[in-house]
């Protein structure tokens, strides 16, 4: 299967697969595009610590983790 994987960790730590790129990143905010839609994931300080062939770990102080159906 091609699916989407989402695991988040507490409010510091996403680990997103199935990225296809980084659409936006700006203070307090990263924009991933995966196949179907997008996901924006807001917070302090976030960084990326990984991102390898489809797989993206973000981590940080995490507000709020948003799909953005395009």
């Amino acid at each position: 299967m091609n699916e989407n994987r989402i695991e988040i960790s507490d409010n510091n730590r996403i680990i997103l697969d199935g990225i296809e790129s980084i659409k936006e990143f700006g203070e307090g905010y990263v924009t991933l595009k995966l196949k179907k839609y997008s996901v924006k994931v807001e917070g302090n300080d976030i960084t990326v610590s990984e991102f390898t062939d489809g797989c993206a770990v973000l981590e940080g102080q995490l507000f709020s983790v948003s799909f953005l159906y395009v």
